[in-house]
């Protein structure tokens, strides 16, 4: 039970926040200021689970991903853009047991040449692994893992925080894992899109399988206590 604890019921001052409460069509939209609504791309969908049915504000509908490549792509918005703020992102979702290794739960950034990321969450292996998530500019990155795993078939709170001295993740409220920055310069504050289930749109993509539901992106470091 998280209960009071701001990772698991977060504050109202988000940049975007895609409840995927639609029950069809193709645009996931942002009911935050930041006006950036999501195309579902390829055979994502929106699907009814009665585990997140949960309060008069929720309908159930949920993002769903097959894992064959298809994904919600949130676009370039300057408010997605990551540079020198903090930031705090924070999804809910669900992986089926057949995953590939370093499935990507969300993206921004990089290129195919470096690999580099203003920021990513993925597996850090297959399926009901623990997660990594990463920073970075265009010539370096940093990486930290959970410390616990994810389990799959199951609903889990991912958050990364990041302080601008080192970003922490959690797992549903609970702090696992922090890295130092160390980076030199800002991060990238990349223009490329916000893909959530997806690494990159081509090339090494590591798509996600299940379901994924309410993406909150905040620019400040949300209270960790």
């Amino acid at each position: 039970d998280c209960s009071g604890n701001p990772v698991c019921e977060p504050p109202t001052d988000y940049v975007s926040y895609w409840k995927f409460d639609e029950t069809s069509g193709t645009i996931a939209y942002d009911s935050g200021p930041g006006g950036n609504d999501g195309s579902l791309q390829d055979n994502a969908y929106f699907v009814y689970d009665s585990e997140r049915d949960y309060s008069a504000e929720t309908n159930g509908y949920v993002l769903g991903l097959d894992g064959s490549g298809d994904y919600v792509d949130a676009w370039t918005g300057n408010s997605l853009r990551m540079d020198t703020e903090n930031f705090t992102i924070s999804v809910w979702f669900k992986g089926e047991d057949s995953q590939v290794s370093g499935a990507n739960i969300f993206n921004k950034g990089g290129t195919l040449l470096t690999y580099q990321v203003n920021y990513a969450c993925s597996y850090s292996g297959g399926s009901a692994t623990a997660v990594r998530c990463s920073i970075g500019n265009e010539s370096d990155s940093i990486t930290t893992t959970s410390s616990t795993s994810f389990s799959a078939g199951m609903w889990h709170n991912l958050v990364l925080r990041y302080n601008g001295t080192s970003i922490g993740v959690y797992r549903d409220g609970v702090l696992q894992t922090t890295q130092e920055n160390t980076l030199t310069g800002n991060l990238a504050g990349s223009g490329d899109s916000f893909i959530i289930g997806l690494g990159r749109p081509a090339g090494l993509n590591f798509p996600f399988n299940g379901s994924i539901d309410e993406v909150m992106i905040y620019d400040r470091a949300l209270n960790a206590t």
